[in-house]
């Protein structure tokens, strides 16, 4: 008996001692910010990505008649696959001719371009990535472009920029030395490089710069002249100085932070219909539930959006959708406190059979009575096809209504004209519509349209 309580109060320390530890750790995680990247750097010529797009991103923006391409930005584009920046997920940026690069929908502006990590500073156009750090112009030959390169899941979104600080006002002379990098965005690791190719200015720019990332004025990473880096918690106004670019093939890393939740992998989508899927994927022993989001829309879910459904397995069936229609759905492992980052599946339901059928006869000629079924009329408050062909049956379905006694009408136009048809048939009938003619005095109508089923 004194043993087995020795040993049950062991087990109870034992345990308390596990939730605190877990506890500690929830804590951490879920605190997560840009301090938590750990950066590295070094020479390697392999990590520049050759791009096979020449499409400029930046189509915003005035400029100036000597410098259309200054204070230019891009639309908010999509980055290609969701990726995660200090703890919070994108799909979304957008770029300017300073260097800017900005997260989220909403699309960076042009100014605060000088010393974009300060106090004041580094809370606009944020969270950013900038490594120009200074007012920049892409007029002569200058561009910002966008590539992904890989496949799922391990895709790299690849921005590359060309811009200058060195102008002068006449038109006829060119704006100054171009200075390239690239920052590359890394699906699944959530990693940040940036790159300078093999070949950089022997001049670097006339402005002084500042050159890093940040969420806001408590969280930036800056990079110095001799290639260190540090992360404060307060905005910085020191600068590199003028004439100072990194070395031919420099690269710098920011390798991110695991949250302690494996992502899901293997995603599919089987037993497709118009209204329902069966959605599988894998997921490692940590997670006890997956949180699954599904949407119609391009916008994907951040950490705080309510899921469709929480699976504890790694299965869902989805029901109520809507045939043939485009689906975004998300899964996420559920760690205790902690979750995972959204995983993305994209599928269509499939086309189902239309509720209702209509075929086409001639009409009786003069006041003779119509058969019983038929109508005469344009009413078109319930489902029909339009056409303006006179050859074809071919138009748009409208579905304003689902009654089964909902009518459609063949209207006889003018003998000059084009005879203009609102219904037609939307499964094959077993008489086939005669074809109208122009000057036919034979006009059409169409039965009461009847289920299919």
């Amino acid at each position: 008996m004194f043993f087995l309580q020795k040993n049950t109060a062991v087990m109870k320390k034992l345990s308390t001692l596990f939730l605190l530890v877990l506890w500690i750790g929830v804590q951490m995680l879920s605190a997560q910010t840009l301090g938590n990247y750990t950066f590295s750097t070094g020479i390697d010529a392999t990590k520049w990505i050759p791009l096979t797009t020449t499409t400029n991103l930046l189509t915003i923006g005035s400029g100036s008649s000597t410098h259309p391409y200054d204070s230019r930005r891009s639309a908010v584009l999509d980055i290609g696959f969701a990726f995660t920046f200090a703890g919070e997920q994108y799909t979304k940026f957008s770029v300017n001719s300073d260097g800017n690069l900005r997260f989220g929908t909403t699309a960076t502006g042009f100014a605060n371009n000088s010393t974009p990590f300060s106090s004041t500073n580094s809370n606009a156009n944020n969270p950013k990535i900038n490594f120009f750090g200074a007012n920049g112009d892409a007029t002569d030959s200058g561009y910002v472009r966008k590539e992904i390169v890989g496949v799922e899941p391990n895709r790299i979104c690849v921005i590359e920029f060309a811009t200058s600080t060195s102008y002068s006002s006449s038109a006829t002379s060119t704006y100054g030395t171009l200075y390239r990098w690239q920052v590359q965005l890394f699906e699944e690791s959530n990693n940040i490089q940036i790159v300078y190719p093999s070949t950089v200015p022997s001049t670097g720019p006339s402005a002084t710069r500042q050159q890093g990332m940040c969420v806001n004025s408590s969280d930036i990473w800056l990079v110095k002249a001799n290639n260190t880096a540090t992360h404060y918690t307060s905005g910085q106004t020191a600068t590199i100085t003028t004439g100072n670019w990194p070395s031919a093939n420099r690269y710098y890393l920011f390798t991110a932070p695991g949250n302690g939740c494996p992502n899901v992998t293997d995603m599919h989508v089987r037993d497709v219909t118009g209204s329902s899927a069966l959605l599988t994927w894998s997921s490692s022993f940590e997670a006890n539930a997956w949180d699954v989001y599904v949407t119609t829309s391009s916008t994907a879910p951040t950490a705080s959006t309510n899921p469709t459904y929480t699976s504890n397995d790694t299965f869902q069936q989805l029901s109520n959708l809507t045939p043939a229609t485009l689906y975004n759905v998300y899964v996420r492992s559920v760690c205790g406190s902690v979750k995972s980052f959204w995983r993305q599946l994209t599928f269509h339901t499939a086309l189902t059979q239309p509720p209702f059928f209509c075929d086409f006869e001639p009409v009786p000629s003069g006041n003779n009575p119509l058969p019983a079924g038929w109508i005469r009329g344009t009413v078109q408050t319930y489902p029909y096809v339009n056409s303006s062909s006179s050859e074809s049956y071919a138009g748009s379905c409208s579905t304003t209504s689902t009654s089964p006694s909902a009518t459609s009408i063949f209207k006889r136009a003018t003998p000059t004209s084009s005879p203009t048809l609102s219904a037609r048939p939307t499964t094959r009938s077993s008489k086939p519509p005669p074809t109208p003619r122009p000057n036919s005095s034979i006009p059409l109508i169409s039965k009461r349209c009847r289920p299919t089923t």
